[in-house]
Parts: C-alpha cells; structure tokens; sequence
C-alpha cells in the first residue's frame, strides 16, 4: 500500500496521522522511530491526541527533534517526554548546545516516521513528509500545504532497514533530552531571540491563546490621547473572549484596587486591518502609565475579569515572563511594522 497524504491551509488534519492512528490499533507495533526537525506544543497535542490508545502507550517510542534556529518549543520536548515508554534526543551540531549550534551545519531536517513491528512477517508502516510536528503543519488550523508519502512494508523489508541504519547514526550521534537539557535549551533559545528578534516571526502563530492563564505584550507605542490603550490583533484579543466588533467592558485588578468597565474595543485601521484596543486605567483614574512597557494579563474566576501586572522593558520581572513563556508556554511577535513581543503560558 501507497498512499499520498495532502494538506492544505485550515483543513483536516494530515491523512497520515488518521493511517497512522489505524495501523497503530490494528497492527500493535513494538516500536516508532520518529524525526522531525521541529515540534511545538500544537503539534504534539494533535499527533499524541490522535494516536492515543493502549497499542500506543505500550509502544516503544524514540524521538529525535532539531533544535534549528530555536523554532521546536521546549514545551513540546517536554510533552514528548512525558509520553509513555518514550526515548527523546535531540541533534545539536557538534553536540555542544550553545547559541552558536542553533544555527551550525549540519542541519537535521527530516520528517518520517517508522513504526516496526519487531520480529515476525507482519507489515510495518513507512511515513515520509514535508510535514513537521507543528500545529501550523498538521494543526486544526494548519496554514501549511503539505505533501508526503505512506508506504506500508514487508517486516524486515530493504527500505526500513536502510532507514534504520541511516536512523541510528544520527540517534547515536545526539545528545540525550532531560529537564536540565530543556531548561539550558530554553535560556540559550530567549537570548537569540534577543539578539535577532525577527526569528520570532518564523514561530507559529498565536491561535491557541483561548486556553492560556496568563499573557503579557510589550505595550510600544500604545494608543490614545493620554497613551493608554493597548492594541492587540484578532489572535492576541482572543484572550480575553470571542473578538466582537462591539464593544465589551472588562474588570481590571490590580493588587487591591478594580477598574470596573474598561473598554474593549474594535478597530479597522486605513490598511484594512482588524486591531482590538484595550483602554487601561489611565494615572487620573490611579493607573500608572504604560507606554514602553510591559503588561502581563492573569484570568480569574470570572470570565470578564483579569488581574494585570506592569513592568519595564528589560526588568527583572518582564524578563521572568519571557523566560517563563519560552519555557512552559509560548512566544512570539506581532506582524506589524512597529512589531511587539508577546508570549503567554
């Protein structure tokens, strides 16, 4: 059997996640060898999502991720991790992780995946795809055209023996993945970032910001008269609900004082682009200001209700935020000209 697996912009998820989920349950392999050069937290979710089943827990599962450019997330390290009888590396040039080696040679850019089924004649399955272990790739709201290829194979059959001999030079040749790795990883990816901000636009796009407790937005310029409002695209707004083009009045809290009715509000800029802006309590009302700054939002027990925190740019506090977001959560920057980093966990 051989089969295309197609994907498009917004659509299903890839067809080789659905064969996979199949064969999995059916055929009960011993082991999956699987190699991506970049994996999010997205991605991971779907593909775990999908696959779960008791044939997939008491499979042998071995990873091996790219760190390339400090795209693959620290999160989704640390889901797959987390999976059951699960062997995780990761292949970092010179096998030395430092800021340097995120953007050495040679570069690890596979996508297959091998499940075996140990000894006996039954058939193993053989995926090969453009497609990485990312939610802008086989997401619920993939933005990717995908093309690849599955192939189901005699056991022992010349293709998965070469694979896995190609596949074991380069395990062998990786470093091990554990919390420490993770957390090394995280602090080195956070200061590339800092040095070349713009790598933060080759990150996935916000779109699962709706399950987050917490999320913070480098203010710029902010908006306004008096400088208070702070402007979010669609994504960033889905924060704090459903984006409507009405207006919503949302509480704010800050240590022990509420800000009651704060305007929520839409906008369609001279380029045709949606913004949402959100008028803070200006310093007349007892706010502070907030231009150039830093505003990290909380969700509290009622849905139109959020605890807020202010800090300088390159404080201590904003700088725990953004190691806290690489780490556990998620990081990124607005598409605008006048671009802001955000992240949120």
């Amino acid at each position: 059997m051989i089969k295309l697996s197609l994907g498009e912009p917004g659509g299903a998820q890839q067809e080789f996640i659905e064969i996979a989920r199949d064969y999995v349950v059916a055929e009960r392999p011993k082991i999956l060898m699987a190699g991506f050069a970049y994996v999010t937290a997205k991605g991971v979710n779907t593909l775990v999502h999908a696959l779960d089943s008791s044939a997939w827990k008491n499979m042998e599962k071995r990873f091996l991720i790219g760190v390339h450019q400090g795209i693959t997330e620290p999160q989704a390290l640390r889901m797959l991790r987390s999976q059951p009888k699960s062997s995780l590396r990761a292949y970092v040039p010179g096998q030395k992780l430092t800021q340097a080696a995120l953007f050495s040679t040679p570069l690890y850019h596979p996508k297959a995946m091998l499940f075996r089924k140990g000894e006996g004649p039954k058939r193993e399955l053989f995926v090969v795809s453009s497609a990485n272990l990312t939610g802008s790739a086989i997401g619920p709201n993939s933005r990717n055209y995908e093309c690849g290829q599955v192939t189901s194979l005699e056991a022992h059959n010349s293709i998965g023996q070469e694979f896995s001999s190609w596949w074991t030079g380069i395990w062998n040749n990786s470093r091990g993945v554990d919390a420490k790795f993770i957390k090394n990883y995280s602090s080195i990816r956070v200061k590339s970032f800092k040095k070349n901000p713009d790598l933060l636009h080759l990150i996935e796009p916000a779109d699962d910001i709706q399950s987050a407790t917490s999320f913070w937005i480098e203010v710029g310029k902010a908006s306004g008269i008096k400088r208070h409002q702070v402007e979010f695209p669609t994504s960033l707004a889905s924060f704090f609900g459903r984006p409507q083009k009405k207006r919503i009045d949302l509480t704010l809290l800050r240590k022990k004082t509420i800000w009651s009715g704060r305007p929520l509000t839409h906008k369609r800029t001279s380029y045709g682009v949606d913004i949402w802006r959100l008028g803070m309590p200006t310093v007349t009302k007892g706010g502070e200001p907030i231009q150039d700054r830093v505003i990290l939002f909380k969700r509290t027990s009622d849905v139109n209700q959020f605890e807020f925190e202010i800090a300088d740019q390159g404080s201590s506090q904003s700088e725990k935020w953004l190691q806290e977001s690489s780490a556990f959560g998620h990081l990124g920057r607005t598409g605008s000209s006048n671009s802001r980093q955000y992240g949120y966990m």
